[in-house]
């Protein structure tokens, strides 16, 4: 499991969703998901119900030790974006079914709007997205994929959007990270992520105990006995700092 992977969509779930607050900052309102998409309740007919649902799908490097400890954790961030159109209610059932509109130029503008509104939102002033910008070292691209296919007659009107980005590596054990405390406490204040807010803290903080060279040590998989006889076990422990590269308005490296 990784700490910091969970935070971080939290952290996006978050940011474009305003934690359901208004402002509400994207054409998406409330419907952001983690990883899924839920039902859809109480809509009026054929209204147009746009969503965006947030993955990690990939995640390379994420755990310090002996042989990564100089290498960049790198993740896949992806987003999908879709706008949907809500059938006819059946008045027996009470059931729906949710059909896609065709991508027609309203629909694909409407998308475009909404790709801008998700990238300005992880730039706001608020905690969640200080988090994701605290997590996510450097982004090295950002691809951006139209969705076209057709299904009984309707076209799917979607896109994806993909960030691979730097992100710091999870701390070691029994470690708060300063930069997920001030989050993670905001979370606990709020309903969805209330519980498992709370059960990642505990997971950030409690964990195997020993001298902070020991820890060090075992956190980059050596044995007791070579910590031993390094003389690890009350040496200061390693800080491992990402290598961080400025980039100008351009984006080119200062």
């Amino acid at each position: 499991m990784s700490l910091n992977r969970s935070l971080l969509r939290w952290s996006i779930v978050s940011a474009l969703s305003n934690y359901t607050d208004d402002p509400l900052p994207t054409l998406a309102g409330k419907r952001i998901f983690d990883s899924k998409i839920e039902a859809v309740e109480n809509v009026k007919d054929k209204e147009i119900l746009p969503m965006i649902v947030v993955y990690t799908d990939y995640d390379k490097d994420a755990i310090i030790h002996a042989t990564t400890a100089k290498t960049t954790r790198t993740m896949t961030i992806t987003l999908e974006l879709l706008i949907a159109i809500i059938s006819d209610v059946d008045p027996e059932s009470g059931s729906y079914s949710l059909n896609y509109p065709t991508t027609d130029s309203e629909i694909e503008f409407s998308l475009d709007m909404l790709e801008a509104q998700v990238w300005r939102a992880m730039q706001a002033s608020n905690l969640a997205a200080d988090f994701f910008r605290s997590v996510v070292v450097s982004v090295e691209s950002q691809i951006s994929r139209r969705g076209a296919t057709v299904e009984s007659g309707n076209k799917l009107g979607a896109r994806q959007v993909t960030w691979e980005v730097h992100v710091l590596k999870d701390p070691m054990s029994g470690v708060l990270p300063e930069y997920a405390a001030a989050f993670i406490e905001e979370l606990k204040g709020r309903g969805e992520y209330k519980l498992l807010a709370e059960t990642l803290e505990e997971m950030y903080s409690t964990g195997i105990t020993g001298a902070p060279g020991l820890l060090s040590a075992r956190h980059q998989m050596y044995s007791d006995d070579t910590a031993d006889k390094l003389n690890m076990e009350f040496a200061t422990p390693t800080v491992m700092v990402p290598e961080i590269t400025w980039l100008d308005i351009n984006g080119d490296p200062l």
